[in-house]
């Protein structure tokens, strides 16, 4: 049946079928507009792979050509020197002494190409070397040329080729010596591939070796001209410190600590230079709350030295941090630093870490100095732990004028928020006079009667850190005249993560209805770790004609922005101090110190029991 209906339809040719054949003759199918997209995407992929492999091909063509010319100049060179007499094979006004350049530029194939030449004198071990078993006492027993080829830009690494040439005859003795300097790092480490700088200007003509250190750290110079004091090393390397020795009097230094070196006939000289990766130190001034204090002056010094009798320091700078009081030290060499203030108008009155410095190669060491306003005669002391070395925290620290008999008692790692003027304040007042006189706050009168009550309630503290702990509140007097009757002065404390509170005041039990009554009273732990705290102070009477009165107000803590293991006292009088330190655990130290100057420091060291 189904083939009968084609059979009609093809032979009427229904509309439908006569326009299909239609299409199909006058229309015959094309290409969508997704698949020439995705024809087009194929052909754009195909064709950047074969531009970038023509370019790949093209490009190791390139540097193959270049090496092959590098490699050309190279042999240009040494062709030269295998050509020269043997007595002439060595650098201009270097030393082996000759007629090769150190240094200069060749132009081949349109190319500027740089050619470095280094001649070493050999000292072969097969008859024994200079100062061995066997001693040799001919020990330039032939000549290393070393070319090096480099280019700027054209793409390749630079190049190097070397080759023996050995004189004609046997070497023979010529009454020179040789010179063995070894570099090493802050470990005793070989620092390999540093450069190497060896000059003798007494020489004529003059010496000049420029090379580098070998796999073991050491650039062994043979067959060098005997010379007292004559030889000026200097070594170095890319991010690394650099050592050098002096001839006396050089820059200033009459007794150097590393002298020029000294080359005799028939023997070997050696020295060790140490060398090492250059640190960084991020330095910030801040106050005891965190806030940051700028332009403050001081002097930072190491212990290496370049001189002795007198002492020449190898680093002494004086440095000023930013308005900020950020500083950041890039390119600085290992070794223990020591801070000096020399501000004008703040103090150092502890840091972190110690004031002084260790700085270990190749890190980044952040500093912080704690700072306070200058005052005359201040004394900074440490205590550390014997054995570590580390600061102790919690020691308690007293100094003792041995003529004037002032005493002054601290702890490390303790701060205190103290208030004893309330006259400009601010803060919130009811029934309290703080102006009569300035200095001290007690009950207002009326009709020259003092209220029976009051209550004043502080600014807010901020101690520049949520790492803190509150340790106690004290209060002066402590006692007052009994006719104001019992707990006459109660305090309450409110502490808060951020500036706007809400601030709940809490006594000792840390409820609101309980006071501080005594005068250094521990502070409830319920405060730890909270930025912000506020006093409220209430006095009381019984007696209209008697007010109890406060002239000072304290609260003791300990934060992240306090030094460890530190203490300050300042305003002392000229005097020889005796300095006790004490901690549980620990053997009292007792040491003794002359305070003449406006800023001086003292350590103490305990030894655990």
């Amino acid at each position: 049946m189904p083939f009968r209906l084609l059979d009609r339809c093809i032979r009427y040719q229904t509309p439908s079928l006569k326009m299909l054949l239609i299409y199909d003759k006058k229309n015959p199918r094309g290409f969508t507009l997704v698949e020439m997209v995705v024809g087009a995407a194929v052909f754009l992929v195909v064709m950047m792979g074969l531009y970038e492999g023509l370019s790949a091909v093209s490009k190791i063509a390139k540097v193959s050509r270049l090496r092959t010319m590098a490699l050309m100049v190279a042999n240009e060179r040494l062709e030269l020197a295998r050509h020269l007499p043997y007595g002439d094979l060595g650098i201009v006004d270097g030393w082996p002494t000759g007629k090769l350049a150190a240094f200069e530029t060749l132009e081949r194939g349109g190319i500027p190409w740089g050619v470095t030449t280094t001649v070493r004198s050999i000292d072969d071990p097969y008859d024994g070397t200079i100062g061995g078993s066997p001693d040799d006492t001919s020990p330039a027993d032939y000549k290393l040329v070393e070319v090096l080829i480099s280019c700027n830009g054209c793409g390749i690494e630079p190049i190097s080729v070397a080759t023996n040439i050995a004189p004609l005859a046997l070497e023979t003795a010529n009454g020179n010596g040789a010179l063995f300097i070894k570099t090493i790092d802050a470990s005793g480490l070989p620092v390999t591939e540093a450069a190497v700088t060896v000059t003798n200007d007494s020489h004529v003509p003059a010496i000049t070796v420029s090379d580098v250190t070998d796999n073991t750290g050491t650039l062994a110079l043979v067959d060098l001209p005997p010379g007292a004091l004559s030889y000026k090393v200097v070594v170095s390397k890319n991010g690394y410190s650099h050592e050098e020795t002096y001839a006396a009097g050089e820059d200033g230094i009459a007794n150097p600590v590393n002298p020029n070196v000294t080359v005799s006939e028939g023997a070997v000289t050696q020295i060790s230079l140490p060398i090492d990766k250059l640190s960084t130190v991020n330095l910030k001034t801040i106050d005891q709350f965190c806030q940051g204090v700028g332009s403050f002056s001081f002097n930072l010094s190491g212990t290496k030295l370049l001189g002795q009798n007198p002492d020449i320091l190898k680093y002494s700078q004086g440095l000023v941090t930013s308005a900020a009081g950020y500083l950041t030290i890039n390119n600085f060499e290992w070794d223990n630093y020591h801070i000096l203030p020399n501000d004008e108008t703040h103090d150092v009155i502890g840091s972190f870490p110690l004031l002084s410095i260790p700085v270990d190669p190749d890190t980044t060491n952040d500093v912080f100095l704690v700072l306070a306003p200058k005052t005359p005669k201040g004394l900074l002391v440490t205590a550390k732990d014997g054995a570590s070395g580390l600061p102790l925290d919690g020691a308690n620290v007293s100094i003792v004028g041995t003529s004037t008999g002032a005493v002054a008692e601290k702890i490390t790692n303790r701060g205190h928020l103290r208030e004893s003027d309330w006259s400009s304040a601010g803060g919130e007042v009811f029934n309290i006079d703080v102006n009569n006189p300035a200095g001290e706050i007690k009950l207002t009168t009326i009709l020259n009667n003092y209220v029976s009550e009051g209550y004043y309630v502080s600014t807010v503290f901020d101690v520049g850190s949520a790492t803190t702990t509150y340790y106690q509140l004290s209060w002066q007097p402590a006692t007052q005249a009994t006719s104001t009757g019992t707990n006459s002065v109660r305090f309450q404390l409110a502490s808060s993560e951020v500036l706007e509170g809400p601030w709940e005041f809490v006594g000792p039990d840390g409820t609101v209805g309980s006071y501080y009554t005594a005068s250094e009273t521990n502070i409830n732990s319920i405060h730890t770790n909270e930025r912000y705290i506020r006093y409220k102070l209430l006095l009381t009477t019984e007696d209209s004609s008697v007010t109890p009165r406060i002239s000072d107000v304290a609260i003791t803590y300990s934060s992240s922005c306090l030094p460890f293991g530190q203490v300050y006292f300042d305003s002392l009088a000229f005097d020889n101090y005796i300095v006790t330190v004490t901690r549980d655990g620990y053997q009292e130290f007792t040491g003794e110190i002359l305070v003449s100057d406006d800023w001086q420091s003292f350590e103490a060291s305990l030894n655990s029991l």
